[in-house]
């Protein structure tokens, strides 16, 4: 369930809440359903709470991150870095996933296992709300201004590490259960977006 709203000359950050840039990624597994076993993945898998494994740590393009927390203005790169990898409470979470239907014949290769993805910028989304609803209480921002300039930079900041946090907990599953995967899609739904209608 969901909603989209759409305004003339203003938006409103608090419609887009504290988990800016929450979203889905689907990977398609190297994995054949018909040779895999839900129980021997669900063991591989095992806890997924905690840091990212060094492994994948090393990995981690550090510029981006720190980028990240100089435009967010309200992280610090070790802040993020902890929290990279990780899925969120709430509603969030990964699974592996067995097709049985498709409404798009060729969308998706039926006979692989595909693993989704539904998480977003753990606390740094949360963070950016907090401060923007200090200074402006549940007011919209008018486009153009400075102040709506600036929110849009935090914003776009957290979209990018929501990004890299669901592209990082894919790579460790993907490690966990032995398989490589390539992303088919990557959906954001918590996001304030410019459209332009009749002119």
């Amino acid at each position: 369930m969901g909603a989209a709203f759409f305004s003339t000359g203003r938006f409103y950050p608090a419609l887009v809440g504290g988990d800016i840039g929450c979203g889905m990624s689907l990977y398609a597994t190297d994995l054949a359903v018909h040779r895999t076993s839900g129980a021997k993945l669900e063991k591989a898998i095992g806890n997924i709470d905690g840091p990212l494994p060094q492994e994948l740590l090393e990995t981690v393009d550090m510029e981006q991150l720190q980028q990240i927390a100089q435009t967010s203005g309200v992280a610090d790169p070790a802040y993020l870095l902890q929290s990279l990898g990780t899925i969120g409470g709430g509603n969030h979470f990964a699974e592996l996933q067995q097709v049985e239907t498709l409404y798009e014949e060729g969308a998706l290769d039926k006979k692989r296992v595909h693993l989704m993805v539904h998480s977003g910028s753990r606390g740094l989304g949360g963070a950016i709300l907090r401060e923007h609803v200090q200074r402006f209480s549940h007011d919209g921002l008018a486009t153009g201004t400075d102040a709506a300039r600036q929110y849009l930079l935090q914003h776009d900041a957290a979209i990018d590490y929501a990004r890299l946090n669901r592209s990082s907990i894919a790579q460790r599953l993907l490690r966990a259960i032995r398989s490589q995967g390539e992303a088919v899609l990557d959906i954001t739904h918590n996001h304030v977006l410019a459209h332009h209608w009749q002119g």
